[in-house]
């Protein structure tokens, strides 16, 4: 273990804990504190409810899918950090990026610059397929919505979806946990220098992960929540539920492939696309393309960061 991997791995957490958990708030975004305290406590649950029955297959392959650098924590400082201050720079400014491409990034960029082999196929199919899951995202909320506005039987769904969205966001929690979640256990047990295979240390990092992570949801996250919720879309009850659903199937549908998949960035799709299906002008387009400007910029930066760094060092 070393002390100062572990620090960068708390900081790193509760970052995304404001990052991510306001993206979980959209979901469920309300006026209420008290409200947001019972859906902050019930994402830090899934988060440890999760790894533990639906696997780490997605932190496993940031472990060792990318560039092996299990013990080395000089990388792990490296990688973390410049992960951490790229979210950190993020969310100041208000935009919900994507810490999982940081993260792989990172992993990409302090590899080659350590002269350590990087799987380019590991590394590009993670590309490929987070740019894919918010465009798979949007076309299935618009599906979605139009099918629940044509179904008459699917009415009284409609007129009751206050009370619907308490079943979808749970699972949309459960699904951040099996999928986008885990980069928090894969930072946190790089930096311990533990193992996944054991399911005590998941479980005992799953609690770790979970507390940080509610501390940064805590702190800072509803200013990610409100630019997701109401300043990318406007979006009522239903349609807010009906992206829960259309993401948590995307996100998992990643995890079944042990490939990280941005919550941020299927939410984000999933409700514009359910948007959509109102009226394209209820989209607002120019608060959409910066975070869309931040998404494209978070991986190549980051890994030109972390690869001059690693470089210098090495």
């Amino acid at each position: 273990m070393n002390f100062v991997a572990m620090g960068l791995a708390g900081i790193f957490v509760g970052f995304s804990g404001r990052n991510d958990g306001g993206a979980l708030l959209a979901a469920g975004i309300t006026k209420s504190n008290r409200r947001q305290l019972v859906l902050s406590l019930i994402a830090v649950v899934a988060l440890v409810v999760a790894p533990m029955i639906l696997g780490t297959k997605v932190a496993t392959t940031l472990i060792d899918g990318i560039v092996e650098i299990e013990g080395r924590f000089d990388l792990v400082i490296i990688v973390v950090a410049t992960t951490t201050a790229i979210v950190a720079i993020s969310t100041k400014f208000g935009f919900a990026t994507s810490i999982g491409l940081a993260l792989v990034g990172a992993l990409a960029g302090a590899g080659v610059g350590a002269g350590l082999p990087v799987d380019g196929g590991g590394v590009g199919r993670v590309l490929l397929l987070g740019a894919a899951s918010p465009v798979v995202a949007s076309f299935l909320g618009r599906a979605t919505s139009v099918f629940f506005t044509a179904m008459p039987f699917l009415r009284s769904i409609r007129r009751s979806a206050n009370t619907l969205r308490w079943w979808t966001y749970p699972l949309l929690c459960l699904a951040y946990g099996a999928n986008d979640g885990q980069k928090a256990l894969a930072v946190i047990a790089l930096a311990a220098g533990a193992s996944l295979t054991s399911t005590s240390q998941v479980l005992v990092i799953a609690i770790v992960s979970a507390a940080l992570f509610l501390g940064g949801m805590l702190i800072g996250s509803k200013q990610v929540a409100v630019k997701i919720g109401r300043g990318m879309t406007r979006t009522y009850p239903i349609e807010i539920a009906t992206a829960d659903l259309v993401a948590s199937t995307v996100v998992v549908a990643g995890a079944s492939l042990g490939t990280p998949l941005s919550m941020t960035q299927a939410i984000t799709g999933a409700t514009v696309g359910v948007t959509s299906r109102t009226g394209w002008n209820y989209v607002r387009w120019p608060i959409l393309g910066r975070t869309v400007a931040a998404w494209v910029l978070t991986f190549p930066v980051t890994a030109l960061i972390a690869g001059v760094i690693s470089k210098v060092v090495n």
